[in-house]
C-alpha cells in the first residue's frame, strides 16, 4: 500500500485493519419457524410442541463464505466466528470493514424475515343456486373478489337480503412462508402464504380436508395469487353437496394483508 508517498509491504489482513471482536445477536435468524404442511398433521403438531433446536450452521457458513472469505481461520486468516449457545449469539472478531459487512448482511436477512400476512377468515354457508353469484362453480373453486367487485361482494354476503349464513373465524398472522391451522365448523384448515418479490400479492395456499389423514389433505388444497387486501374465495364443500341446488355449500373467504415490520435497534444488528 501506499501511505504518505511511501510504498509499504504489508499482509493482506493487516491492511484491512485490527480485529476486535462484537456479539451479534442472532436467535431470530436461526430459530426455525414452525410449519403445518399437508402431510400426518398430528405429527406435525407433536413437532410444533417440541423445542425448537436452533441452526447455527447455515448462518456461520453464509458469514464466511460471502463475507471476506479468505480472511477467515479455516482459510488461512485470522478472522474467527464462535458460536454462543446460551445466548443464541455468534462472537466474531473481525476487522471495521467486515463487521461492516456483516452488520448490512444481517440487517438484509431481518428485513426479508420481517414480512408476515395477516388473515381475516370468514366462513361463508351458501345456497348452492347462488354460488354463481361469487363466482364460483363446481369446476372453479377458487375465485378473487377484486377491489372493483368488493362492493357488490359485500352487498351479496352481508345486505339485508342475503341468504348467507357467515361465521367468523379467529383470524391468524403468520411469517411469510409459514404454515398455520384455523379452526372452522368442524374442521381443522391449513393456511399459508408467500408474499410477492414486490410486496403487492401473496400466493395463498388453503386446504381444508374431510379428515387429517394424509391423503384427504393432498387433495383438498387450493392456491391461487391474490393481491394484497383482495378477498379470495374458497369452495371447500365436496361435490356431494353440490348435486342439487336445494343443497348448501360451505365457502371460506380469506383476506390476506402483507404487513412489514419495523426495523429493530441496531443493538440487534451487531452495532458496538
Amino acid at each position: 500500500i501506499v501511505e504518505d508517498e511511501v510504498l509499504k509491504i504489508t499482509s493482506h489482513t493487516r491492511r484491512l485493519g485490527r480485529l476486535t471482536t462484537r456479539v451479534y445477536t442472532v436467535a431470530d435468524l436461526i430459530t426455525p419457524i414452525p410449519h403445518l404442511t399437508p402431510g400426518n398433521v398430528r405429527e406435525k403438531l407433536e413437532q410444533m410442541a417440541a423445542p425448537s433446536t436452533p441452526e447455527f450452521e447455515w448462518m456461520e457458513d453464509l458469514i464466511t463464505t460471502t463475507i471476506q472469505p479468505d480472511s477467515w481461520s479455516n482459510t488461512g486468516g485470522q478472522a474467527a466466528i464462535q458460536r454462543h449457545e446460551g445466548t443464541l449469539s455468534l462472537v466474531i472478531r473481525q476487522t471495521q470493514s467486515a463487521h461492516e459487512e456483516i452488520g448490512e448482511l444481517l440487517r438484509q436477512l431481518r428485513e426479508l424475515r420481517a414480512v408476515e400476512v395477516a388473515h381475516a377468515v370468514h366462513l361463508l354457508n351458501v345456497p348452492v343456486a347462488d354460488l354463481g353469484e361469487l363466482g364460483l362453480t363446481d369446476d372453479t373453486g377458487v375465485h378473487v373478489v377484486t377491489a372493483e367487485e368488493k362492493s357488490q361482494y359485500m352487498s351479496h354476503v352481508f345486505g339485508e337480503d342475503s341468504t348467507f349464513e357467515i361465521e367468523g373465524l379467529p383470524g391468524i398472522t403468520l411469517f411469510n412462508c409459514q404454515t398455520g391451522t384455523i379452526a372452522g365448523g368442524d374442521r381443522v384448515m391449513l393456511i399459508s402464504s408467500v408474499v410477492s418479490a414486490d410486496r403487492r400479492a401473496v400466493r395463498l395456499n388453503v386446504a381444508a380436508p374431510e379428515s387429517l389423514d394424509v391423503g384427504d389433505v393432498m387433495s383438498a388444497v387450493h392456491s391461487v395469487v391474490v393481491p394484497d387486501g383482495s378477498i379470495a374465495l374458497v369452495l371447500i364443500s365436496d361435490a356431494a353437496h353440490l348435486m342439487t341446488a336445494e343443497g348448501r355449500a360451505e365457502v371460506l373467504a380469506i383476506t390476506p394483508r402483507i404487513q412489514v415490520q419495523e426495523e429493530g435497534e441496531e443493538a440487534l444488528l451487531g452495532a458496538p
